[in-house]
C-alpha cells in the first residue's frame, strides 16, 4: 500500500495534470471500483464537470468537480493514475477511463482490485466515514503537541500482549488512522515508539513528555 508521501506525490501529479480540463465522459469497466453507484448512473454524475482541484486527506485523493460533486479515491494495494493520449494502447487492468477534454484519457488501473471510488456531493465530502473518522493532517495546525498528549491518553492503560510480536500499548494507538493519518496498517506506530527508546506495548497514557520530547 503506497505511504502517505507517495500519496501526496500522486496527488501533485494529478494537479498538475488534470485541473481544469473537463471530463467529456467516464467509463467504468469494474462496478465494484466505485459500489456507491450503479456503473450506469457513474458517467451521468461526472460527464461535462470541469476538474476544479485536487488535494489529498490522509491517503485519500480528493478530486472537486464544478457540478458540486467529488470523487474520493483509495489507491490501496496496487491502484494508481496514468494519463494516455488517444492513441495510446490501455495498459493492464484499467478499470476507470476519463475521457478528457485536451484528447487524453486519465485511466485508474489496479491488478489487485482493491481500490475504491465513491461520487459523493462536494457539501458532504468532510461528513463521509472515510474523511470524519481521520485525525488532523500530521503537518496542520491542528496537530498540536495538545492534541497529541490528548490523544496518547486515551491509549489502553494496561499494555496486554496477545503474543511476543502484537501489542496493545503506545505503538498500536500510533497505528490507528484517528490518531495519525496514514500511519495505520504501517510499522510507523512501533518504529517511532523504538527511536524514543520507548517500548511499544507501553501505555500510551504513561508517557513522559520530557522523555518523548
Amino acid at each position: 500500500m503506497p505511504e502517505l508521501p507517495e500519496v501526496e506525490h500522486v496527488v501533485r501529479a494529478l494537479r498538475s495534470t488534470i485541473t481544469g480540463r473537463r471530463i467529456i465522459s467516464a467509463e467504468l469497466k469494474l462496478a465494484r471500483i466505485a459500489a456507491n453507484v450503479p456503473s450506469s448512473l457513474f458517467n451521468r454524475k461526472i460527464r461535462g464537470a470541469q476538474i476544479e482541484s485536487v488535494t489529498r486527506r490522509g491517503k485519500y485523493i480528493l478530486i472537486e468537480l464544478d457540478n458540486k460533486r467529488a470523487l474520493l479515491v483509495h489507491l490501496r494495494m496496487t491502484g494508481k493514475f496514468v494519463v494516455l493520449t488517444i492513441d495510446q494502447f490501455l495498459p493492464p487492468h484499467a478499470h476507470v477511463i476519463f475521457y478528457l477534454d485536451d484528447d487524453r484519457r486519465l485511466v485508474f488501473c489496479d491488478m489487485r482490485q482493491f481500490g475504491r471510488m465513491i461520487v459523493v456531493a462536494a457539501s458532504k465530502l468532510q461528513q463521509t466515514r472515510q474523511l470524519s473518522e481521520l485525525a488532523p493532517e500530521p503537518l496542520s495546525e491542528e496537530f498540536s503537541i495538545e492534541y497529541f498528549l490528548a490523544t496518547l491518553a486515551r491509549s489502553p492503560a494496561q499494555a496486554t500482549p496477545a503474543g511476543p510480536n502484537e501489542d496493545t500499548g503506545t505503538g498500536k494507538h500510533l497505528r490507528r488512522r484517528s490518531t495519525v493519518p496514514g500511519a495505520h496498517q504501517s510499522l510507523c506506530g512501533s518504529c517511532k515508539t523504538f527511536k524514543s527508546a520507548r517500548h511499544p506495548t507501553a501505555p500510551g497514557n504513561s508517557t513522559n513528555f520530557g522523555r518523548s520530547n
